[in-house]
């Protein structure tokens, strides 16, 4: 069995060539088209490719998990994020690696998601990264479904939030010292016009 591909009128047309001896002085050739089948293998491999691109040099942390949570695949993006390499990373549950205070939200979105309640859910949460260090993320989790509509995956989408979180918390206390630092005065003023 050989593949053969010809050009005619500008398409390009695949061919399985199948020869066996049949006889002393015969030979049995059964040519069959397989353009279509090439051409869903190609755009197959192409769209693989694709998703392999963006998943490797996403400027986010992806992550593929089993619906119980199981980390199948990560990328780069989430190793860095939480310092783990990927060996480290695979097999580890996102319950893991999500924040105690946080997890009861995340289950909860995830069992409506199994549920087919929702679709897509997005959390902002803290993870455990390596270090023992809380890091905050933003976290976008779809579900992945069969034609039959069984969770085959979840692909969660992690940004990092820490930065934002941080400086939220600087205008929050900052707030606080402003408010108490007027009341403060107010008191000052009160007790000497008294």
């Amino acid at each position: 069995v050989y593949e053969h591909q010809l050009d005619l009128d500008g398409a390009t047309i695949y061919e399985e060539i199948r020869i066996s001896v049949s006889g002393v002085n015969e030979v049995l050739m059964m040519i069959q088209d397989v353009t279509q089948r090439k051409q869903t293998e190609n755009a197959l491999r192409e769209s693989e490719e694709r998703f392999r691109a963006i998943f490797e040099q996403a400027a986010v942390g992806i992550g593929l998990a089993t619906p119980s949570g199981q980390l199948l695949r990560v990328n780069k993006g989430l190793c860095d994020l939480l310092g783990y390499s990927e060996t480290e990373l695979i097999g580890k549950t996102l319950q893991e690696i999500t924040h105690a205070v946080d997890r009861s939200d995340y289950l909860l979105q995830t069992r409506r998601a199994l549920a087919g309640e929702v679709q897509t859910f997005s959390l902002e949460q803290r993870y455990l990264c390596k270090t023992g260090h809380l890091r905050w993320v933003n976290t976008t989790v779809s579900v992945m479904r069969d034609a039959l509509s069984v969770p085959q995956c979840f692909i969660a989408i992690v940004e990092d939030i820490q930065e934002r979180k941080e400086t939220e918390e600087a205008l929050r206390q900052a707030k606080e010292a402003a408010l108490k630092e007027a009341a403060r005065s107010a008191d000052a003023n009160r007790t000497k016009s008294e």
